[in-house]
């Protein structure tokens, strides 16, 4: 199936979105437009064409993490300042359930890696974090070079190097 990502926009019907996750489902449904307005941060679209209908969404907001909270081999980097590390946050992540197991899930991660890596140039970010709601969605972002953090074993991190080489090394995402 081929899929359209683009930000949340009014026209974007919502209340039909079901990942099976009730959490995720009202985010998408009663928060994202308003954070959105907010500044809190940028949620993104996959849209399935002919229907238009949301397949799959991700939001992005700034984020920060605790220098002693950083994986033991990026903290080795000679010169990293001892302050918390700014980080591009992968705040939320949904497939509906009538779209998983079909690859869209990657395909999100991949473009929120690539949009993040083209943030990141711009305003000053190491790494893509991500706080995972279970053991599966752990392991789910490991795959990509996600590792844990020292606060929590489902609090991610992949450094913006990690994510250059993956998006170097995958075709673009505009469309999905």
């Amino acid at each position: 199936m081929s899929y359209t990502v683009e930000k949340l926009d009014k026209h974007h019907k919502t209340g039909e979105f079901n990942c099976g996750v009730e959490d995720q489902n009202k985010y998408l449904r009663e928060f994202a437009w308003q954070n959105m307005q907010l500044g809190y941060g940028v949620t993104y679209v996959a849209t399935s064409a002919p229907s238009g209908e949301i397949a799959g969404f991700y939001a992005l907001a700034a984020g920060k993490v605790e220098f002693e909270n950083l994986p033991v081999d990026f903290k080795s980097i000679e010169g990293l300042p001892r302050y918390p590390a700014p980080t591009i946050l992968l705040a939320q992540l949904g497939v509906d359930e009538s779209e998983q197991g079909q690859g869209l899930g990657k395909a999100l991660v991949g473009h929120a890696v690539e949009k993040a890596v083209e943030l990141s140039e711009d305003v000053g970010a190491v790494a893509l974090e991500v706080e995972a709601a279970s053991e599966e969605a752990r392991r789910f972002y490991e795959q990509f070079g996600f590792v844990q953090m020292k606060d929590s074993p489902d609090h991610l991190f992949m450094s913006m190097e990690v994510g250059k080489t993956l998006v170097e090394e995958s075709p673009p995402q505009d469309s999905t």
